[in-house]
C-alpha cells in the first residue's frame, strides 16, 4: 500500500526536471556579413599539386594585379626542400598560364569562381589525384584591416 507515491514522485520528477529545460535561455545567433570576394585574380592562393619524385609539392602563390607572381615551392620528401620563384601570368577565359622567370617551365590553371584554381594537364583537363580529386589552389581572403585614429 506504500508503494503508490513510487509512481508519484517520478512524475514530479520528471516535470520539474522538464520546466528547467525551457527555462534556459536560447543562445542568439547573430548573422555574419557576407563575404566581398574580390574580382580580379590578385591575392594569395595555396594548394598541393602532384610531383614525379616526391609525395607532392605544397604550393603558395601571391599574385599582383599587373601580371606578376611570386610561387613559392616546397617539395615534400624525408626533408623538405623549399624554392621561391618569380613568374608572370596571363588570364584568358578562365584559363590562367604562368610562366616562370629565367625558364621554359608553364603552368596552366582553371580559375573557379575566384575561389580556387585548378590545375590542368597539357590537354586542357583537370588533373586529378588518386582519390580522384582535383589539384587544386585554394584562395586565401584576408579581411581588410582598419587603422584607428
Amino acid at each position: 500500500m506504500k508503494k503508490w507515491w513510487i509512481p508519484f514522485l517520478l512524475l514530479v520528477f520528471c516535470a520539474c526536471s522538464e520546466s528547467s529545460r525551457e527555462e534556459q535561455p536560447k543562445p542568439v545567433l547573430s548573422k555574419l556579413p557576407a563575404l566581398d570576394v574580390p574580382k580580379t585574380l590578385a591575392g594569395t592562393y595555396v594548394g598541393r599539386l602532384p610531383c614525379e619524385d616526391c609525395e607532392g609539392v605544397q604550393v603558395k602563390m601571391i599574385l599582383d594585379s599587373l601580371g606578376g607572381a611570386q610561387i613559392e615551392e616546397t617539395e615534400m620528401r624525408d626533408s623538405s626542400i623549399t624554392q621561391v620563384s618569380a613568374a608572370s601570368y596571363k588570364d584568358s577565359l578562365e584559363i590562367i598560364r604562368f610562366q616562370f622567370a629565367n625558364s621554359s617551365r608553364v603552368l596552366s590553371l582553371k580559375s573557379k569562381k575566384g575561389f580556387s584554381m585548378v590545375l590542368l594537364d597539357f590537354t586542357g583537363k583537370e588533373r586529378v589525384d588518386e582519390s580522384g580529386e582535383p589539384y587544386q589552389l585554394i584562395r586565401i581572403l584576408n579581411k581588410p584591416m582598419t587603422v584607428l585614429k
